[in-house]
C-alpha cells in the first residue's frame, strides 16, 4: 500500500494543468457525442411520433393482404375480373362466372363456419400473418 507521503509526492509530480486540459477536452467530446446521439434519436423518432411510419406500415400490410388475397382466390378459381367496377349499376358480362365466384366464396365462408377448410384458407392466412406480424413487432 502506498503511504500518505508517497501519494503526496506523486501528486506533486502531476502536471495539473495538462490533466485539467485533458478533462475539459474529454468533456467537450462527450457533449458533442451526446448532442449527436440526441439528434439521431430525434430524427429516428420523428416518423414514429408523427405517425408517418405507422401509416407506411399500415399501407404496406393492407396492400400485401389485398394482393395476396386476390392471388390466392385466383389460384382456387375465383375470377375477380368478371364483375365491372360499378357492378350495382352495370350487370356482369357473364352471369355464370359471377355465380361461380359467389358459390366459391359462399363455400369458403360456410366451411369456415363448420371448422372445415377445403380451400386452404387457414394455411394461407397463417402464412400471410407470418409475413406481417414480424414487421409490426419490429415497429412496436
Amino acid at each position: 500500500a502506498l503511504s500518505r507521503r508517497t501519494m503526496l509526492a506523486q501528486l506533486a509530480d502531476y502536471d495539473v494543468q495538462a490533466v485539467e486540459a485533458a478533462r475539459q477536452a474529454l468533456q467537450g467530446t462527450l457533449l458533442l457525442h451526446d448532442s449527436a446521439l440526441t439528434e439521431l434519436r430525434q430524427r429516428h423518432m420523428a416518423p414514429l411520433r408523427d405517425g408517418a411510419r405507422k401509416d407506411e406500415l399500415s399501407e404496406w400490410w393492407l396492400a400485401l393482404i389485398k394482393r395476396e388475397t386476390l392471388a390466392f382466390l385466383e389460384r382456387i378459381g375465383h375470377n375477380a375480373r368478371c364483375l365491372p367496377e360499378d357492378y350495382l349499376d352495370q350487370p356482369p358480362d357473364d352471369m355464370r362466372e359471377a355465380r361461380r365466384n359467389f358459390e366459391l366464396l359462399d363455400d369458403i365462408v360456410h366451411h369456415a363456419e363448420r371448422g372445415a377448410d377445403r380451400h386452404g384458407v387457414v394455411p394461407f392466412a397463417k402464412s400471410l400473418a407470418a409475413r406481417i406480424y414480424p414487421a409490426i413487432d419490429e415497429f412496436v
